[in-house]
């Protein structure tokens, strides 16, 4: 031993100021010389130390009903255990749900209450000593609404209040919000409503509660209440230890209305049972009676003929019109504590509508005529729901014409079929609505036209192309110029819907198309389109027969990329062609090939002479179109 720290004396070692690195193994050596024998002992030294803080407790801050941890840790040898008490000095774990991990320090608190919050002491302690530091507990009351009750007000009330009462530790804060808006509340005024108020304040905690010493208090007050200030209202209460809601209703009372009322006026004839009903909205729920000429229904007027359901808020009266007497003003009458009102329904007579006013040929073709009409100026006090022609030869009798009945269309145009070429056909026409038949109107005899080729057919698609504005070419206009851009570099479909035959069954359909140049001026992506100048064909002329009956589609494949088309349509039987229908379309552009200029001339097939003035008007619909691109004058 090297040192003045070890002394050896003769009955042992001396070590002074010592410290934990002195522990260890001595081995005591002890020799006898008279005899030459040497024995030795190995002692053990242990080092206690006293307890020393690594880590000191700190402030504890949980929440009512939830689990709280206390902490602390200390060195020192032989190796602390722990304790925890409370201010009195009693300790933590004879509390209920309270476990300590007595050789690290580590205290849980499963469920705290409000009598829990105070000081607690962390004590470490050893056969060297003992320390002990204390903490703060602050257990934290969860918001609890204590106080909210429903309010009735009356529609115009000069004020009306609902007040709201919170607790809990910290002080909550209180918020406002209607069921029927996302916005809460706002402390003072409203912004959008300079009516409604909101004052916040603390009150003195009644003495029945336990522990709390204060509320908190908001008061939600209306001033000139309205019907609009009905429904409910949510108090929200939000502290640290989370948020509590509760929702109270302000029912708004009112004097009854009929701003629900479904009808005032019905209609009845041929002693037809009706339905009169009255809705009165009011709160509360408004009584309701019949009246007819001052005299009130199952009171003063005591009848079969009327039934009565329900006195409110719906009311109902089933009227039996065996007379004209039952025709009139009914009044009904609805009341209660706050007013009353009333409301009139007319009952009145229906009958026939009157004769149309005036039937126009729209068209006329072998087989068909299209009519519209000119609706009759009374329609007997109910809509028109259909329109209907007789017609007959002109050697038969109307006893024995054929009747035709159209519901209403949107369009106004009606279209009588599978009549025969070449014959003289008289009309009657009439209106209908539930009632009946208007007086038949007589029409012009029509003679119908002779066999002949069929009516252009028509391209899907171009109702929605004239929906959009186009009328057809003016007087300046050679075409309608409407070029329709398609997404694929070399396919289109194209289709169409049959046309009249003419009194001669189609055969087939011819389409034809070739490749055309097309000229633009100025920026044709914008509106107001310029007229592009459609130019010659540039290339071969193709053409091909649909059958029908059949298909009425047509793939066009092996189309040059980015190159413009005119395809023709045509309708055909043993007559001969219909017009033409036309179409211009453009193909897109293919990325991976360069633009192909088209052959020419025609390959094997003669040309087709048509012009683009012969353009009347066309449409389409393709699954492939991308984008369309209109010009007109």
């Amino acid at each position: 031993f090297t040192g003045n720290r070890y002394v050896i004396e003769s009955d042992g070692l001396l070590i002074k100021d010592i410290s934990r690195e002195d522990a260890g193994t001595y081995t005591c050596r002890a020799k006898v010389f008279e005899t030459g024998s040497l024995e030795e002992r190995d002692i053990k030294l242990e080092v206690q130390v006293k307890p020393k803080w690594v880590t000191r407790p700190g402030p504890v801050k949980g929440i009512e009903n939830e689990k709280a941890e206390f902490h602390c840790k200390a060195s020192g040898t032989p190796r602390p255990t722990y304790t925890w008490v409370d201010w009195e000095g009693r300790d933590a774990t004879n509390k209920d749900g309270w476990t300590l991990k007595k050789d690290t320090g580590h205290l849980i608190a499963y469920q705290l209450h409000r009598r829990d919050a105070g000081e607690y002491r962390c004590i470490a302690e050893n056969s060297a000593g003992r320390i002990e530091s204390s903490n703060f507990l602050n257990v934290i009351i969860k918001p609890k609404v204590q106080e909210l009750y429903n309010k009735t007000f009356i529609d115009s009330d000069p004020e009306g209040k609902i007040v709201c009462k919170a607790s809990g530790d910290p002080m909550p804060d209180i918020f406002w919000r209607k069921w029927s808006s996302n916005e809460p509340f706002i402390p003072g005024g409203q912004p959008n409503d300079d009516r409604i108020l909101v004052h916040n304040f603390i009150e003195r905690a009644p003495d029945y509660t336990e522990g709390e010493q204060k509320w908190r208090v908001s008061e939600l007050s209306i001033s000139n209440v309205a019907r609009k200030d009905d429904g409910l209202y949510e108090c929200q209460a939000r502290n640290e230890g989370g948020q509590y809601f509760r929702s109270g209703h302000i029912q708004v009372e009112f004097s009854p209305t009929f701003e629900e009322q479904p009808m005032d006026k019905q209609w009845s004839w041929d002693q037809n049972p009706i339905n009169l009903t009255c809705i009165a909205t009011a709160i509360p729920n408004a009584t309701i009676s019949w009246w007819i000429r001052d005299r009130e229904i199952d009171r003063e007027i005591i009848d079969r003929n009327y039934r009565v359901f329900g006195k409110g808020p719906r009311s109902d009266l089933i009227v039996t019109p065996l007379t004209r007497q039952y025709y009139g003003r009914y009044t009904c009458k609805a009341f209660n504590n706050h007013g009353q009102a009333s409301h009139e329904i007319s009952l009145k007579e229906a009958e026939e509508p009157s004769m149309i006013q005036q039937v126009i040929h729209d068209k006329v073709t072998a087989t068909t005529v299209q009519f519209r009409f000119v609706a009759p100026v009374n329609t007997g006090g109910l809509p028109l729901d259909s329109y209907a022609v007789e017609y007959k030869e002109k050697s038969l009798e109307w006893k024995n014409a054929d009747r035709r009945v159209w519901p209403i269309s949107p369009s106004g145009s009606y279209i009588l079929e599978n009549l025969h070429p070449t014959t003289t056909y008289h009309f009657r026409f009439a209106s209908k609505n539930l009632v009946g038949f208007s007086e038949w109107m007589n029409g012009m005899p029509i003679i119908m036209p002779q066999r002949g080729p069929p009516e252009s057919p028509i391209i899907m698609g171009m109702h929605l192309l004239l929906s959009e504005g186009y009328n057809g070419p003016s007087e300046t206009d050679v075409s309608p110029n409407t070029i329709y851009n398609l997404t694929s570099p070399n396919f289109f479909e194209i289709g169409w819907y049959i046309p009249e035959d003419n009194g001669e069954p189609l055969d087939y359909f011819e389409v034809s198309y070739y490749p055309i140049r097309v000229t633009y001026h100025g920026d044709h992506s914008k509106k107001p389109y310029s007229m592009p100048t459609i130019g010659p064909r540039i290339g071969d002329l193709y053409r091909t027969e649909v059958p029908h009956p059949g298909n009425v589609r047509y793939e066009l494949k092996d189309l040059y990329p980015n190159t413009h088309y005119t395809i023709e349509l045509r309708a055909h039987n043993s007559f001969g062609f219909s017009p033409s229908s036309f179409i211009i379309i453009k193909t897109a552009k293919d990325p991976s090939l360069p633009d192909i200029i088209p052959s020419p001339n025609p390959v094997g097939i003669s040309e087709t002479s048509f012009g683009l003035s012969s353009f009347s008007s066309f449409h389409i619909v393709c699954r492939l179109l991308l984008s369309v691109t209109i010009a007109i004058l």
